[in-house]
């Protein structure tokens, strides 16, 4: 297996790139097998996930180390791994280490393999070079390893040979009963079985936001009304309230941390991505539209004002990340983070009459929970804090917003936050569908032309022979970016029709199917051979399948297109089959089969001002249909929506027709409006 090449068909992939610069001899693995070329020396596998920190942390700095760069050349065959290119080698650690310890998955991972076998007797997440007390540094462990390799060969092989699995089958699960009814009951139940009844999302030591499979439970309430609604419900407002109160928001200045280090949503990660921030924008506008919630909405704004006062670039787009300077330092485990807050600071910079109301609003009369400092959270509401002090509730409000802004300059004082100049194509398009779900909730013309302007720069970067050539040199496009970038594109147009949008959303659902679409497989790059298929779909595929299979059963409906509706058909059946299989990994996936089985599906066309009370009369209930307006010259070239005499004709996709009504109150039945 040749060393790491940075001229290689891998050249896409940051992590290879970076992995390059580092005087490790790094090897690729093989490209259609699982099988490591057998060696006398043990293999280590460092698993990355470049977008992930603690992956970019072990390559700047623990891959740099002079000892662990000589012990790794010396004593191990290294090979690395890109979990955006080989979700295969991604999928068969991720479940080797679930079956060697339950609490190590995620990225980095580190595994270390018997060739002889193909099996991992060791795996672990993050490690600095040098350990404490309590935990190795990654230079002991190394040793350790190669004790053992050399001294107790048989204790390892015991190990290795107890995984269960092959890494060349494909793991599948027995053809039952795979309807849509059967796997959301499943998938209840695995809700149900796996949130945390206290603190909300997961059980685990770590908290994620989850903003997928949040939506989708939202969607199976909206969708199906399942008898466990109300238990769902409080789990998903549970979870909720806990991202927007405690540790993962940024009281100070807005947005979202990525995840939090405790079990009870506490100390965040200390980095805000434009990925995790547009996730939960979609979520939250659901949410808000759902229950009226305007606290929600109120997140969603301070999330727009986040994003457009910190991570956007100069022209048009938004960059990937903003995170602290470490210095090569880890911040998290040695040092307070400059996002906190030293209490006697806050009370020296605060007039004396404020000083009350943000102890009590930002949680600075709790313990410290960052070292000697504070990370501000927010356990109460404005009314609440208002019966607390005993003011009029206008008071608290009026006095909120200048405490953030002087804590905003105290904290500028303190910490040195910079942003990615990276792009990523598929979180900008997110960003971009969260700012149209969110057009609807608020009245604002200025960001409807914001949304416009900004799709209008993303079409500079499209040629429908070559697709996307967007400025991100490093990473390149992959299927989630076109995916995205076409739910963009359904959602703008059904927002507000657009010809040039219509014609560019189909060109790029062709380019789809002729370069990411062979042998009844999905490919996530061009060029590779990593196929989705059975029970094969993980938390990435998963965010890709399920729009396919809506998105080309739509415009395939939508445009007589035979194939795209073949296309839909062929990736559904192993879909249902692997959210069967892992309904909690495949969220999103199961959200888009959701919607196409029970979502009706209505065309309304006729002069924009005639249709425009049936449109308005369909916006209330958008959660639970999909819509889409048609001005008159489009229906009429699509040939299959024939005008009304009355000026309005509505079809609904019905039993494999479309089905006509010129009766609004007709119209009205098909999505239950009162």
């Amino acid at each position: 297996m040749p060393i790491l090449d940075p001229h290689s068909p891998a050249d896409l992939s940051p992590l290879y790139h970076a992995a390059h610069k580092t005087a490790i001899n790094w090897r690729l693995m093989p490209t259609d097998s699982l099988q490591l070329p057998k060696s006398d020396k043990p293999c280590f596998v460092f698993l990355g996930y470049y977008e992930c920190h603690w992956t970019r942390e072990m390559l700047n700095n623990v891959f740099q180390d002079s000892n662990v760069i000589e012990m790794l050349n010396q004593s191990f065959h290294c090979y690395i791994v890109d979990r955006e290119f080989r979700t295969d080698v991604d999928i068969w650690l991720q479940r080797a280490a679930q079956q060697l310890t339950q609490d190590i998955n995620g990225w980095p991972l580190c595994a270390f393999i018997d060739s002889q076998i193909s099996q991992p007797f060791f795996i672990g997440n993050y490690y600095e070079q040098h350990g404490d007390q309590q935990t190795p540094g990654f230079l002991e462990l190394l040793a350790t390893i190669s004790t053992l390799w050399q001294t107790n060969r048989a204790q390892i092989q015991e190990t290795a040979q107890a995984i269960k699995l092959n890494p060349n089958e494909t793991l599948t699960v027995a053809k039952g009963d795979e309807s849509i009814t059967v796997i959301v009951e499943h998938f209840i139940s695995q809700v149900l079985a796996a949130f945390d009844e206290q603190w909300g999302g997961l059980k685990g030591p770590t908290k994620f936001p989850n903003s997928a499979l949040l939506e989708t439970i939202l969607a199976i309430i909206i969708l199906y009304r399942p008898p466990a609604s109300e238990q769902l419900y409080r789990l998903l407002m549970l979870t909720s309230q806990s991202i927007k109160n405690i540790g993962l928001n940024d009281h100070v200045e807005g947005g979202y941390f990525r995840y939090c280090r405790d079990g009870h949503w506490g100390i965040p990660h200390f980095e805000k991505t434009l990925n995790d921030n547009a996730a939960l924008l979609n979520y939250f506008t659901s949410l808000s539209a759902f229950n009226k919630d305007g606290d929600y909405l109120h997140e969603c704004l301070r999330i727009y004002h986040f994003v457009q006062d910190n991570l956007a670039l100069e022209g048009h787009g938004y960059a990937s990340l903003q995170s602290e300077q470490f210095n090569g330092l880890d911040h998290y485990q040695s040092t307070p983070s400059g996002y906190t807050f030293d209490k006697e600071a806050i009370e020296q910079r605060l007039p004396k009459e404020q000083i009350q109301l943000a102890k009590l609003a930002f949680g600075l009369e709790q313990a410290p929970n960052n070292f000697s400092q504070w990370h501000l959270q927010r356990w109460y509401s404005t009314q609440t804090l208002a019966e607390k002090l005993g003011v009029p509730l206008k008071q608290v409000q009026w006095q909120i917003e200048p405490i953030r802004e002087q804590l905003k300059l105290l904290r500028q004082e303190n910490l040195q936050a910079s942003k990615s100049t990276t792009m990523m194509l598929h979180a900008n398009c997110d960003y971009l569908r969260g700012l149209i779900n969110l057009s609807y909730l608020v009245n604002d013309e200025n960001l409807l032309l914001q949304i416009d302007s900004a799709i209008e720069a993303l079409s500079r970067y499209w040629d429908p022979q070559h697709g996307l050539n967007y400025p991100n040199p490093l990473r390149g496009t992959t299927l989630l970016d076109y995916v995205a970038l076409s739910l963009l594109l359904w959602q703008a147009i059904k927002r507000q029709w657009n010809n040039e949008q219509f014609n560019w959303l189909q060109q790029v659902l062709y380019f789809i199917e002729q370069n990411f679409y062979t042998g009844h497989q999905l490919q996530l790059v061009t060029n590779t051979s990593i196929a989705l298929k059975e029970s094969n779909i993980d938390q990435q595929q998963s965010s890709v399948v399920g729009p396919i299979i809506f998105l080309f059963q739509r415009l395939g409906v939508l445009c007589q297109n035979q194939s795209w509706l073949d296309l839909s058909a062929q990736l559904q059946v192993d879909a249902l089959i692997a959210v069967n299989k892992a309904p909690l990994k495949c969220a999103t996936t199961l959200h888009y089969l959701a919607r196409c089985a029970a979502e009706p599906f209505i065309v309304v066309r006729g002069q924009h001002s005639t249709c425009l009370p049936w449109l308005n009369q369909a916006q209330d209930s958008r959660l639970k249909i999909d819509l889409i307006y048609l001005p008159d010259n489009i229906a009429d070239s699509l040939g299959i929506f024939p005008p009304s005499n009355s000026g309005v004709a509505a079809y609904l996709w019905s039993a494999q027709k479309w089905v006509l009504t010129t009766e609004q109150t007709e119209f009205k039945q098909w999505f239950g409006a009162d």
